[in-house]
């Protein structure tokens, strides 16, 4: 039996002034024992555009993919071991800030 991953997304937006407008994803991924997940692959893909960013928890199961450009995401977690957890849309958008807890 696979063990459940949680995600706990944090969605926060930083604006380049620069370079247009763009911000970052960033949470922890857990187990259902609020244990870290270290080393779980995290791959958000813009859903309008296709652009796929993959990113790797560290020691704590922290992530972070900075220099998102604004719009649709879906975030996929996985690992060996356990189940994938899944946020079918997360909107990045100028001045949000979201939490979303997921299972899978």
């Amino acid at each position: 039996m696979l063990n459940s991953v949680w995600v706990l997304m944090v969605m926060a937006l930083t604006v380049g002034a620069l370079f247009g407008q763009s911000g970052a994803i960033q949470g922890i991924v857990q187990d259902q024992t609020q244990g870290a997940v270290i080393g779980s692959q995290v791959v958000l893909t813009n859903i309008d555009t296709g652009l796929r960013r993959e990113v790797t928890t560290n020691e704590t199961g922290f992530y972070t993919a900075p220099s998102l450009p604004v719009g649709r995401y879906k975030l996929v977690a996985s690992m060996t071991g356990f189940s994938s957890a899944e946020v079918a849309e997360l909107k990045l958008d100028v001045k949000s800030r979201r939490r979303a807890w997921t299972s899978r």
